[in-house]
């Protein structure tokens, strides 16, 4: 579905991975598992070539907000 008076969108979905921390998040992409089984049938269901990852630091302001 494509919102009127918008262009077509370059993707049809968002996935998000969290982590505590980039040690975390280094150990996951690197773990037998990722690279075994999860790395090797990413292209069956994202468009490996044409993608945008994006990776930050959250920093909360406020707790309980």
């Amino acid at each position: 579905m494509i919102a009127e008076g918008f262009p077509k969108p370059l993707y049809d979905a968002v996935v998000e991975i969290s982590f505590d921390s980039f040690e975390d998040f280094n150990a996951f992409f690197s773990s037998e598992n990722y690279l075994t089984k999860v790395h090797p049938d990413e292209p069956n269901f994202f468009d490996t070539e044409n993608y945008i990852a994006m990776a930050n630091n959250e920093t909360i302001v406020k707790a309980g907000a």
